[in-house]
């Protein structure tokens, strides 16, 4: 998309639900038409987020801060996904695959056939209730594989500085193998229960997937305007 004219641009997001820029948001130029394909979603009712590659930096000061949340109005998407501070020594590699996940998370959830069907609404649903997300993946083959998996998610270091009381949204999707119960979803809702507020938007999908034999996989994207 960046090294193509306005009007291939136009024909090729005017059609999409949603959009997911991954960007540092610190060329002007790549800025500049970012935000001309954000607009051009937008207008067309696509979703928009974009996912930031500068880290979360506690240690920041007011300045630099400030700097960087005006960028990010400035591309004016749905919601920005948010890496911490001891993401920035991550390798290529690595940052690739969170990126990987984070789409599979908001994308898998209404594109695969599941016991729970959701679409693109309910996506949508979670992604209005704030500007900023937080993505945690967790995986689990052990006897009490759900509730395991669903805390290794929680436990995501992009989600433990996180003040619960502030999730205005939160879109889980548990995928397992074709011998999962019933009661192995129940399990993994009963760890979110402790943390869910009583005012937060919730989306649960729920997915058999014959490749994941033995595994239990939860996805959690929490989702709020002030979420640390």
């Amino acid at each position: 998309l960046m090294s193509g004219n306005s009007s291939r641009i136009e024909a090729i997001v005017s059609h999409l639900d949603m959009l997911i820029i991954v960007s540092n948001l610190s060329d002007p130029d790549e800025m500049e038409l970012a935000c001309k394909i954000v607009n051009i979603s937008k207008a067309n009712g696509a979703s928009t987020l974009v996912y930031n590659l500068v880290p979360f930096n506690y240690a920041e000061n007011y300045a630099v801060q400030s700097q960087r949340l005006e960028t990010i109005a400035k591309l004016n998407t749905d919601m920005y996904l948010q890496l911490t501070e001891e993401s920035e020594f991550e390798s290529i590699e690595v940052k690739a695959n969170r990126i990987k996940d984070a789409i599979d998370a908001m994308t898998t959830a209404y594109m695969v056939p599941s016991i729970m069907g959701l679409d693109f609404a309910d996506v949508k649903l979670v992604i209005d209730t704030g500007r900023i997300a937080v993505l945690g993946i967790g995986t689990s083959s052990e006897a009490e594989k759900a509730p395991t998996a669903t805390e290794r998610a929680l436990s995501n270091k992009d989600l433990t500085n996180i003040d619960n009381s502030k999730i205005d949204g939160i879109f889980v999707t548990f995928s397992a193998g074709m011998t999962a119960t019933l009661d192995d979803f129940e399990s993994a809702l009963s760890v979110l229960n402790n943390i869910v507020p009583e005012h937060s938007t919730v989306v649960v999908g729920c997915q058999f997937i014959a490749k994941l034999n033995g595994l239990f996989k939860v996805s959690i994207i929490l989702v709020g305007d002030e979420l640390y």
